[in-house]
């Protein structure tokens, strides 16, 4: 390993895993219930953690990319401050709009239809698509960079990679799902893969580097898991609509 002892490694090795923790697991285990002021527990692990987590280690591999082997660094960057932005913004409109679905008493029908149209669209919509088109260019940034410095691993760290990429993966497409841009999601890893065959020219060249492995292995899995879902619920249905 040359970057850094293998920093960017083990940043992927928290992405991945830190990920389905954070974000997926909490929901796992206090489920989907209302707590009023508070929203729920995993909302509010969400916006403790999130930022933090997510924030600190795409920072961690963009300072441990060489310096001169990292060009759309300025985009790097505006894109990991727009998506925190848009987690904040997503998390705000989200508590309002969950709020607003379980107050029993309004004084106007009208009144609430109009305010929950209007932080659904902030929360299920707008905010997702902020975070998610984000990330998804973030991730693209972080695969060209990996194509201009040598990164290579012993079989067994390629194991627990292997085993990140594919956690990361699943946990980006339940999102992508709940966060109702499942094609998008697609899209993005079709995008994905296809820019690492034009980069590397070959699969063996993409395995050959532990970051670009991390993201195809990771694109490949979205597609995977996206097409077994749908054929399931035909259709991408919200885990939180089957759940409850």
């Amino acid at each position: 390993m040359k970057d850094g002892e293998g920093a960017i490694y083990k940043a992927l090795i928290i992405l991945g895993f830190g990920y389905l923790i954070v974000i997926i697991l909490p929901y796992l285990i206090f489920g989907f219930s209302f707590i009023p002021w508070i929203i729920s527990c995993p909302d509010l692990i969400d916006l403790l953690i999130y930022p933090i987590y997510m924030g600190l280690t795409l920072f961690y591999i963009y300072e441990k990319t060489p310096k001169k082997e990292r060009p759309l660094s300025v985009l790097y960057i505006a894109l990991l401050i727009i998506h925190i932005e848009g987690h904040g913004f997503h998390w705000v409109a989200n508590a309002i709009d969950v709020t607003i679905e379980n107050i029993q008493n309004w004084e106007s029908v009208q009144q609430l239809v109009t305010i929950h149209r209007y932080t659904y669209f902030l929360d299920e919509i707008l905010s997702h698509k902020i975070m998610f088109y984000s990330i998804s260019l973030i991730m693209i940034i972080i695969l060209y960079w990996s194509n201009r410095y040598k990164a290579e691993i012993n079989q067994k760290q390629k194991y627990l990679l292997d085993t990140s990429s594919i956690v990361f993966g699943f946990s980006l497409i339940i999102s992508f799902i709940e966060g109702q841009t499942p094609i998008e999601g697609m899209i993005f890893a079709i995008a994905l893969i296809t820019f690492a065959l034009i980069l590397y020219r070959d699969i063996r060249g993409i395995y050959d580097n532990y970051t670009s492995r991390f993201f195809f292995t990771m694109a490949l899995t979205i597609v995977m898991i996206a097409a077994v879902y749908f054929a399931i619920f035909q259709g991408f249905p919200q885990p939180s609509e089957w759940m409850k």
